[in-house]
């Protein structure tokens, strides 16, 4: 018999999940928009998540740990979220930077945590929250190795037409200027990659993971309530068919990607896109075999036709798992130093030409003098 076989991705080791509320103090200052107005929460959508998977080869061998925050950014008032979770782990788990990776969703209903916006109404609550984040990503990051046990994640792929290509010539000039927006006329990549953690004694569903590439800008500067955007509706979605299973939503690269919808100050549109991820991803669920099982051909019946039989069986998947962290170095084009940014902010005319030099000040100021700073990658 000829050995025609469909094997999922698939990882057998220990896994363990763990999830903290992030959700930010009433007030706090959350325009991520330069048109925003007022500037400061006035409620809240959705909570904001930091979800934790902590991943072992076996119980004895190295840990790695994701952490995934509803946030835009880690900035410059929480410069490396990892730290926290080394410092957490210290007295228990001695663990590396490179063993630690922490992806923020890019929600645009979340506080830009940044030193220069301190000063802004809210901008007061910025330490506070920072602390609680901290304290937050590291008890997840304790929970998820505590709680770790047999178990096999499987990869799924599928699709998802909930992201547009947002690259859009300006309609309206011949400048050759572009906007940022919904541009019809382009193809969008709607790669939709899930999978599913499931424990090896019960076979119970442990955590989704969603990884798709989409700016959750759902909601725009007329929105005043934090929010974890499409995300939270999107875990909610797949919840309820996993037995309330926390769920890891991974951003792709999202930059020339984005809901066509957008911009809003309807929670109700970040539901309705959260809703149209979430089944998606419940399709690719539902197109999984057990887990540490493959599709085997394994005979051929004479019929009307003659038919082709697959049927599922056992296999061994990979146990490896390694983590590594690399550099590159990126020569960077001339540019205005931070100080000369923060004076050009000043003679801003408007909230939004202010936003626009305000953030280059930021990258400058991250980047320093360096011709070619190291930019590492995990």
């Amino acid at each position: 018999m000829i050995g025609l076989v469909e094997r999922p991705s698939c990882f057998q080791g220990q896994v363990g999940v763990g999830v903290r509320d992030i959700t930010p103090p009433f007030g706090i200052y959350s325009a991520v928009y330069g048109a925003a107005k007022p500037l400061a929460s006035t409620g809240t959508h959705r909570p904001l998540l930091a979800t934790a998977l902590a991943f072992r080869a076996t119980a004895q061998s190295e840990l790695i740990i994701l952490v995934a925050i509803d946030h835009t950014e880690i900035s410059d008032l929480a410069v490396d979220a990892a730290s926290w979770v080394v410092g957490a782990l210290a007295n228990s788990v001695p663990i590396e930077r490179k063993q630690v990776m922490v992806a923020c969703s890019h929600t645009h209903s979340a506080p830009p945590l940044q030193q220069h916006l301190r000063d802004r109404p809210g901008g007061e609550l910025f330490e506070e929250y920072a602390d609680q984040l901290r304290r937050a990503v590291g008890e997840a990051a304790r929970e998820a190795v505590a709680s770790a046990v047999p178990a096999t994640i499987t990869w799924g792929t599928g699709k998802c037409d909930l992201a547009v290509n947002r690259d859009l010539p300006d309609p309206n000039s011949d400048t050759g200027r572009y906007i940022c927006g919904f541009n019809p006329a382009r193809n969008a990549d709607d790669t939709l990659i899930v999978a599913r953690v499931t424990s090896d004694d019960s076979g119970d569903v442990l955590a989704t993971m969603v990884n798709y590439a989409c700016h959750p800008t759902s909601l725009g500067w007329g929105n005043y309530l934090v929010s974890p955007d499409f995300i939270g509706s999107m875990r909610e979605t797949i919840a309820v068919h996993t037995n309330s299973a926390p769920t890891v939503f991974l951003q792709g690269a999202s930059g020339d990607l984005s809901p066509a919808e957008q911009y809003s100050d309807d929670p109700g549109v970040a539901e309705r896109h959260g809703r149209r991820l979430g089944f998606a991803s419940l399709a690719v669920l539902c197109g999984m075999l057990d887990a540490r099982c493959e599709l085997a051909f394994s005979d051929i019946i004479e019929s009307g036709a003659p038919l082709a039989v697959w049927s599922p069986r056992p296999f061994e998947p990979d146990r490896t798992l390694v983590a590594e962290q690399i550099s590159s170095e990126f020569p960077l084009q001339q540019w205005p130093t931070a100080e000369e940014f923060a004076v050009a902010a000043q003679g801003a005319s408007s909230g939004w030409e202010a936003t626009r030099v305000l953030r280059r000040q930021a990258i400058a100021s991250s980047l320093g003098s360096r011709p070619a700073p190291a930019t590492p990658a995990w």
